[in-house]
């Protein structure tokens, strides 16, 4: 196997095998691979990725690519085992995947193929969600996030036609009422650029039962 890195893109001359087509389960999985696996369980499923790219630190690897038969890709974003940033280790664990084309259909009978269609027709398979307009009234995001997918559409230029993308999530944590979060740990990291200090922040938030509350707001204020 031939590797080559630059700045923190990596490529293989490998092919994947992700399957073309098949049934996606809103916030739990995709054919052939499903959330909250290792990445040592994705390659194994789908074979070595056709590429990856660095997002939060460097050599992190935390974004996968495959290849999917007949086209179109299918990519895989990954944290660490602890929650926190992905290591480039077969023990990152997968907890978004999203693709542009194919034919696999959600259980709400939604694909790439219908939502360039339709795109009310997406929105009405998902009542309880979300739904964004641009300025002429036309949709340009669903997204139900009690069960962890979104569909995006993305305006193209010139004279090619828009475009669309989907992805799975694990749906954020439904808490009891009355019950609290907190945040648990935070991490940091400093990186100097051209005399300049950027800081970076994790916080990591809680329910009282010690589960993690993903996409919870964190408010504070640097001194």
């Amino acid at each position: 196997m031939v590797v080559i890195l630059v700045s923190g893109f990596m490529t293989y001359f490998v092919l994947a095998d992700a399957p073309a087509e098949g049934v996606v389960v809103e916030g739990e999985r995709v054919p052939g691979i499903a959330l909250g696996v290792t990445r040592a369980q994705v390659e194994a499923a789908y074979g070595q990725p056709k590429s990856c790219q660095d997002l939060e630190i460097n050599g992190d690897l935390a974004f996968c690519s495959f290849p999917v038969e007949g086209g179109g890709s299918v990519g895989v974003r990954q944290h660490g085992a602890d929650d926190l940033y992905a290591i480039n280790s077969p023990g990152d664990v997968v907890f978004q995947i999203g693709w542009s084309a194919g034919a696999s259909t959600t259980t709400a009978g939604v694909s790439t193929t219908l939502a360039l269609q339709d795109r009310q027709a997406v929105a009405d398979a998902y009542p309880n969600d979300e739904v964004t307009y641009d300025e002429r009234g036309k949709i340009t995001r669903v997204e139900a996030s009690q069960l962890g997918i979104v569909v995006r559409w993305i305006k193209n230029f010139c004279m090619f036609p828009d475009s669309v993308s989907m992805a799975i999530y694990t749906p954020p944590a439904t808490l009891p009422d009355g019950s609290s979060i907190h945040v648990s740990d935070i991490n940091w990291t400093v990186e100097k650029i051209k005399g300049r200090r950027r800081v970076k922040l994790v916080a990591s938030v809680q329910s009282e039962q010690g589960q993690p509350v993903y996409g919870a707001t964190v408010v504070g204020t640097w001194t």
